[in-house]
């Protein structure tokens, strides 16, 4: 009994954790959502059947959410149910690889470091959120575990199964892809006992479902990267750079950044502890410690990732939710480590360990309430407002659409999520996500000429503005500015007429225009049909 106890109290956590956010679903996710529908539908895994555009970031996701529809559960439930499988996957995993790399870790330390990851709020969050995240943490940490194991036994090809899937759940998967290569031949470098034809048949296990699955792509896609990559590529190198450094070290992504660099400072001690000193370097980093350099690797090359891409607006440390447990799992290894050599100089220092142990003590505990607080500042702050935003602008919006659409219709908008699982006709995204023409034509992130999505007659579109009413003087803040080419056209101008206005947030509307052939007339914002449910 004693020895489930732990992972009992783990696992309570965990799910009591993930419950707080069960009920919140962001509108990117609908987009996979969406792609999951058409492919149980036969459509194939895209937004708009008869597109063949991967609308989606998650090819892996999208495919195990299709069951959940094909059953008539729907994506979102299902992504429910996967999120807290694969949250759940990833701690135990993740246990089990600190087992691996600290075979002398305590059960007591072995417990604290389930908790801290169960207290994890990205983590948590991002595995509940609708999204692939939970999925991709798992495949990292079991990637790095399989991996670190055959390194030891010098043989083995496990690890390239998650290895592959990870190049399937992420567009920046073939980063990590490149990374196990890099780390396979070091290690053989260093002299261990790897063999070559165990390298040859762990890099074909790993090559063959690739070829096969980027074959695919480029038939069924025309395209090795999905269209999302190109529709977010925008700004100059430089100022992805300084967006990237600043979201890093700044709001609540700061924490998981600063514990990695602690992991970093505690490398020195755990990485050359008890090292011959005279062997060469490699044999001192790629055989003694391989696993943890390993941990700190895949983390760092995410770390680079996003400063290079520039992070994004989303809540919580999008980015870094994903390796958020392996940065645990580093930290824990790098302490444990100071805390065993603290313990070999008690005789000089009989103090040194037990006061060691007691700030550690009470840093596990502050980290674990700062999580509480943040997971808890996130229902009631960004988290709980943007879904309350969005059902009410982006789900009133469809609703009132599929009371008066018919299905030959099409809607234009820039939140293609929930319009694109909902609504009963057809969507063009005028931000480039789920359109290639746009994404591959230099329009994306909101450069639209009107002219690409006009020639498309649709019967409603939807823009931004700072106000009620969408005039010349209401497209000059934040999201609005995308809408002011729309406005400069006369062919907009004459054809549409503005329904209605929903304010989403501080001076950001969402304001739905019809063809002239069809409007109603001009309603304002107070009888808005889709927030009144007429």
């Amino acid at each position: 009994m004693k020895k489930f106890l732990p992972a009992g109290i783990i696992l309570l956590a965990l799910v009591v954790h993930s419950l707080v956010f069960v009920s919140y679903t962001i509108d990117d996710a609908y987009i996979t959502f969406t792609s999951a529908k058409n492919l149980a539908e036969g459509y194939g895994p895209v937004f708009v059947p008869g597109e063949h555009v991967e609308a989606t970031s998650s090819f892996l996701w999208a495919c195990l959410l299709a069951p959940f529809e094909l059953v008539g559960i729907g994506s979102m439930i299902g992504s429910k149910v996967l999120g807290l499988l694969f949250a759940v996957l990833t701690v135990f995993t993740a246990l089990r690889l600190l087992r691996s790399l600290r075979p002398s870790i305590s059960t007591p330390e072995m417990t604290v470091t389930g908790m801290l990851l169960a207290a994890c709020s990205p983590f948590i969050l991002w595995s509940m959120y609708g999204m692939e995240h939970g999925m991709v943490a798992f495949l990292l940490v079991l990637a790095v575990l399989l991996f670190e194991e055959e390194s030891w036994r010098g043989w083995g090809w496990l690890s390239a199964i998650p290895i592959v899937l990870l190049q399937m759940a992420r567009p920046e998967g073939f980063i990590f892809v490149i990374l196990f290569i890099v780390m396979r031949v070091f290690r053989m470098a260093a002299g261990n006992a790897d063999r070559q034809s165990y390298l040859l048949r762990w890099l074909l296990a790993l090559a063959l479902p690739l070829v096969i699955y980027e074959a695919w792509g480029m038939q069924f896609y025309g395209y090795l990267l999905p269209n999302t990559v190109a529709a977010k590529v925008d700004g100059s190198m430089f100022s992805h750079l300084k967006r990237g450094i600043l979201y890093l070290t700044g709001g609540r992504s700061a924490v998981m950044t600063y514990l990695f660099l602690f992991s970093l400072l505690a490398a020195v001690p755990v990485l050359f502890a008890r090292a011959r000193m005279d062997a060469p370097v490699l044999h001192r980093l790629f055989l003694r410690r391989f696993g943890y350099l390993l941990v700190l690797a895949v983390v760092g090359v995410q770390m680079l990732f996003t400063i290079f891409v520039g992070g994004d607006w989303m809540p919580n440390g999008r980015f870094l939710s994903h390796v958020a447990p392996l940065i645990i799992i580093g930290v824990v290894c790098g302490v444990s480590e100071i805390l065993e050599q603290m313990s070999r100089v008690r005789d000089a220092f009989p103090g040194l360990a037990p006061a060691a142990r007691g700030v550690m003590t009470v840093l596990a505990a502050g980290f674990i309430a700062w999580n509480a607080y943040t997971s808890e500042r996130s229902v009631n702050g960004p988290v709980g407002e943007l879904q309350a935003s969005e059902e009410k602008v982006l789900g009133g919006t469809v609703r009132y659409l599929n009371r008066i659409a018919h299905r030959g219709d099409a809607v234009a908008c820039s939140d293609i999520g929930r319009m694109g699982y909902y609504f009963k006709g057809s969507v063009i995204d005028w931000w480039g996500l789920a359109d290639e023409e746009i994404a591959r034509s230099g329009q994306a992130l909101g450069r639209i000429r009107p002219q690409t999505i006009l020639q498309r007659n649709p019967r409603f579109i939807v823009l931004y503005s700072t106000q009620p009413v969408l005039s010349d003087s209401s497209t000059d803040y934040g999201m609005a500015t995308y809408s002011r080419s729309f406005m400069e056209s006369g062919e907009f101008r004459r054809n549409y007429r503005q329904v209605f206005a929903s304010q989403f947030g501080l001076r950001r509307y969402h304001v739905l225009f019809e063809h002239v052939s069809g409007a109603p007339g001009r309603i304002t914002e107070s009888s808005n049909p889709a927030e009144r449910g007429d």
